[in-house]
């Protein structure tokens, strides 16, 4: 160790380099292992926690569909089932904390009582719930907080007894989560954790179900959890829990007619109705992938690096070896070096990844609506991880180098440049197929491939921020509120609206104003069962998914567009129910309801969410449940140009708006078309304007977005998840480039080292700096040409493999497959240029008598 550690300070300039190349590739590694551990690998704070199943309600007939559970069928399977030890139901609402004068939206979990002991996670503090706060009537206004939340009021006991108020009302913290606990996804959690009871007055737009009680069997809006019973597998539990479902299908035909209750693993990172596997394990793939290519170009530069140096070793090996020192000696000692060198440099990288991670995850939380619990602190495992990529990169890059200069040739390797009198001939052919040279064209071709994804994944964001959305983009403004979060009902939110709608209209600089219940790009989409509805006022028995949009009269001026045909809403379609029963379709639904036909004047059908057509079970006065699966037939009044929803949705699946007397959610976006001029500091002041009109409608009312379109369409999360490929790939494709290059000029450099000899008899028999110039950039792109010849088909390759990610980009985009090899080819005539340059500068003098 002392002598390895000797030859690091020796030559401080190969160590630095080496350490440097060697930090970036184990950092990599490092960094995206230490991202999926805290995803897929870190311990949970519950007890037991493979213990835990999730509870799916799923259709007989169509295998893959599957709805939430009602919260009377929940507890009609916890009274039953045996095979699980506790069974508890959740689900998660978008609830507006008020702090002062200001109100936030946060994620709160709405739980029944044993939820905590079912995850197997106790409070920390206080108590958690009790079961009559399951109970809309008796439930009491208490909360639990969670651990970071309770560090951020203080983090004392003085904590518990103290009031929050949330949606306008005031809670009681009774409990403590436990340190780290986030509910059922790592990679976000509640901050506040409230009791079933309070599902009706809490129901925000993402619980909703057409005003359906918590109690009412056809409110599929929960999810369910259970623990399974020791001793018991979960086969045995999916068949007691399909014996069960056959009891609630007899016992209530309507709302359970062929559906199965069963049990599945649950994911880490995701909330769904349906089983799932945590969808990380394509992208894990792929992100290692990355990972490895960066270390294995790394080891393939350092072991180009340690053949140099092992080059100009040889006298010390063969005096070694003259005294006697066996071979597997100095193969253990310079492998002992390359291991110095890469510990130090995976102290560094692990470093470069603990930055690298916090960066993410800190940009990841402002793309997204809620706060990311990631915990990617180090922990051993990351230790025990960096230290194994560390010894990988040791074996990589040192044993090729170390086995080959521990091959001793003592009688030449003493005398004084041998081998450097070689023929030309032999001298060139074995220069190419030199082990240092097929390192570099490994690296220039795995470079290249990482780089043309890298260029894919660019050209994707690129077109992906130009992307039309079909309306007006540039004089555009969105103001996104809810009452529901300071505890408005339906009709003081319509109110609210009205009002606000009718102040924004007259303000200065405003030419429309309209109100839509989402908008393109935007972080959620509703989608509903479109049909359209016969002469006899039946349906057919399929319905078409579109794009469902509550809009207001002037919505469609406000975004810039003009309707096709027919008319936009009236005053009194805003408010009256009766009056409402019209609809305005796009182009696209149109076509795809009526091919050929005007389809002004016809009616149309929107299926509600998560229901059935199914004949409900009788009422307590033996009248059938009136179906809600299908609304009134609708009257289309009006045809409106496409517009895109999603980035990523390629063909529009039409899209139909209602007026704002027909439906209703507290959650809108408030659409507004500025006549001022463009310019950063006009926007800013027109959006200051804008602010204090909301605030004069209502100082209570919650602004949760307030920019202009331009900038929300370019902040939106598929467009940062775009941008964020191209960003990891670029920078994956930028180090292995780097390191490529440092590669190519280490090669290059030896090569003007070992030939300075050559170069000066060249030069004493008349040639010119010019040539020699010529020479060693034309040996140095040859290397270049060739890795890029071997790059190309696996760069083609790595670009269908992440095709399904790219936006509007073919794996085989000529545009990239032109300018990437053009840009390594330019850098790499730079990194020859160097040392070529150095080798016209031989002295013929020198060198002749240096020999």
């Amino acid at each position: 160790m002392k002598s390895a550690l000797r030859q690091l300070f020796l030559r401080p300039g190969f160590s630095a380099l080496a350490i440097l190349v060697l930090a970036l590739g184990i950092g990599a590694n490092a960094a995206i292992f230490g991202l999926l551990d805290a995803i897929l690998f870190r311990p949970l704070p519950n007890d037991r926690p493979s213990e835990i199943v999730g509870l799916y309600d799923g259709d007989k007939v169509k295998k893959s569909s599957y709805r939430g559970i009602s919260f009377p069928n929940y507890e009609s399977v916890k009274e039953r089932v045996t095979t699980l030890s506790g069974v508890a139901a959740y689900n998660l609402a978008m609830v507006g904390l008020t702090e002062g004068e200001s109100t936030r939206r946060v994620f709160g979990g709405l739980v029944t009582a044993n939820f905590f002991q079912v995850m197997g996670a106790p409070v920390s503090l206080g108590r958690g719930f009790r079961v009559e706060d399951d109970d809309p009537s008796k439930t009491t206004p208490v909360v639990v907080v969670s651990y970071s939340y309770w560090k951020r009021i203080g983090g004392d006991v003085s904590a518990l007894g103290r009031e929050i108020t949330l949606n306008g009302k005031v809670f009681t913290i009774i409990g403590v989560a436990r340190e780290g606990f986030t509910g059922t996804s790592v990679l976000f959690g509640p901050e506040f954790w409230l009791p079933m009871g309070q599902f009706n007055a809490l129901a925000t737009d993402l619980l909703s179900n057409a005003g359906l009680d918590l109690r009412d069997r056809n409110n599929h809006r929960l999810l369910a959890l259970g623990r399974l019973a020791p001793g018991r597998s979960l086969a045995e539990a999916n068949t007691e829990l399909a014996v069960i479902s056959a009891q609630l299908e007899s016992a209530f035909p309507g709302e359970n007619k062929e559906r199965l209750f069963s049990a599945a693993p649950t994911s880490r990172i995701s909330i769904s109705t349906s089983p799932m596997q945590d969808p990380l394990g394509p992208v894990s793939g792929v992100l290692f992938a990355m990972s490895g290519i960066v270390l294995l170009v790394a080891c393939l530069n350092v072991a180009n690096m340690l053949l140099a140096r092992g080059e100009a070793r040889r006298k010390e090996f063969a005096i070694r070896s003259a005294l006697g020192a066996q071979r597997g000696a100095v193969v253990k000692q310079l492998l002992l070096e390359g291991l110095v060198l890469a510990l130090v440099g995976g102290a560094g990288g692990l470093g470069l990844a603990i930055v690298a991670n916090k960066i993410l995850i800190y940009e990841l939380s402002g793309a997204v609506p809620f706060t990311i619990s990631l915990q990617t602190s180090p922990r051993p495992v990351i230790f025990f991880a960096t230290f194994a990529f560390c010894v990988l990169a040791t074996l990589l890059a040192g044993l090729g180098p170390a086995w080959k200069a521990s091959r001793a040739d003592v009688a030449n390797d003493l005398k004084d440049n041998a081998g450097d009198d070689r023929g030309s001939l032999l001298r060139g052919i074995r220069s190419l197929l030199a082990a240092r040279n097929l390192l570099v064209i490994l690296q220039v071709a795995l470079s290249l491939a990482l780089l043309t994804v890298a260029g894919l994944f660019t050209r994707g964001a690129i077109k992906a921020a130009q992307a039309d959305p079909g309306f007006k983009v540039a004089s555009g403004a969105i103001i996104e509120v809810d009452p529901n979060l300071v505890g408005y009902d339906e009709a003081r939110g319509r109110d609210v609206y009205a009002r606000l709608l009718t102040r924004l209209a007259a303000a200065p600089g405003v030419r429309a104003v309209g109100l839509a219940g989402s908008a393109p790009f935007g972080e959620f989409t509703l989608m509903r069962g479109v049909r359209a509805t016969g002469n006899d006022g039946k349906a057919p028995a399929e319905a078409i998914d579109a794009h469902y949009r509550m809009a207001s009269t002037d919505y469609f001026a406000s975004v810039g567009l003009t309707l096709l045909r027919g008319r936009t809403f009236t005053s009194a379609e805003m408010v009256s129910g009766e009056a409402a029963a019209v609809v305005i379709i796009d182009e696209a639904l149109a076509k795809k309801l009526w091919p050929g036909e005007d389809p002004i004047g016809r009616t149309l059908q929107i299926k509600r969410n998560d229901e059935r057509k199914d004949e409900g079970s009788p009422q307590p006065d033996g009248r059938p449940k009136v179906d809600r699966a299908i609304d009134r037939p609708l009257t289309v009044v009006g045809i409106a140009p496409p517009v895109r929803d999603s980035l990523f949705e390629h063909s529009a699946p039409g899209t139909c708006y209602i007026p704002l007397g027909a439906d209703y959610q507290s959650q809108n976006i408030v659409h507004v078309l500025l006549a001022t001029p463009s310019g950063s500091e006009a926007e800013a002041a027109m959006l200051q304007t804008l602010r204090r009109e909301v605030r004069a409608v209502d100082e209570r009312l919650p602004v949760l977005k307030l920019k202009t379109l331009q900038r929300y369409f370019s902040e939106s999360i598929l467009l940062w998840f775009v941008r964020v490929g191209a960003v990891l790939f670029g920078v994956f494709g930028g180090a292995a480039l780097f390191l490529a290059v440092i590669g190519l000029y280490g090669v290059k450099s030896y090569v003007v080292t070992r030939r300075s000899r050559e170069i000066g008899i060249r030069m004493a028999l008349g040639a010119g700096r010019a040539g020699i110039l010529r020479m060693i950039l034309r040996e140095g792109l040859l290397l270049t040409g060739a890795g890029i010849a071997l790059g190309l088909p696996i760069a083609l390759g790595a670009g269908i493999v992440v095709s399904a990610a790219l936006y509007d980009v073919k794996a085989y985009d000529p545009l990239v497959l032109v300018i990437i090899p053009l840009v390594l080819t330019g850098v790499a005539a730079i990194a020859c240029y160097l040392p070529a340059r150095r080798a016209t500068l031989v002295n013929p003098v020198e060198a002749l008598r240096a020999q």
